[in-house]
């Protein structure tokens, strides 16, 4: 008998910083770079965790980088907000972090997000 894969849903997308379906506030140069939680859980079963990313434009980018150097863990880059094409980026990476396990479907995601578990020992 075959094992069902455990395919990650996007339950919910939101962020501390700006409502998501508008969109971050832009700055003078148009540039925005804001975090958004993703809440997934396994498709077929009960339980959600999150997973943060950063959403920047181009623009965005090169406003932190006046700021000083630094690693691009957990940023996803898009030419402007489109909260729509967003949903839909992030919902497609649940489908491809799918595993035979809900921890080995999370941790693949946790290449792309910060899992609230990242570093966790029991």
């Amino acid at each position: 008998m075959s094992k069902i894969p455990v395919v990650p849903k996007l339950r919910l997308l939101s962020s501390s910083d700006f409502d998501v379906e508008t969109g971050p506030l832009l700055d003078a140069n148009n540039a925005f770079c804001a975090p958004i939680r993703a809440i997934f859980g396994p498709h077929a079963g009960d339980g959600e965790e999150s997973f943060d990313f950063f959403v920047c434009n181009a623009k965005g980018l090169e406003r932190e980088l006046t700021r000083g150097d630094f690693f691009g863990l957990h940023y996803i880059f898009v030419d402007h907000y489109d909260y729509r094409k967003l949903r839909l980026m992030i919902e497609k990476l649940g489908t491809r972090c799918m595993a035979d396990t809900w921890n080995e479907a999370a941790e693949k995601l946790s290449k792309y997000a910060r899992w609230e578990f990242d570093d966790y020992r029991p």
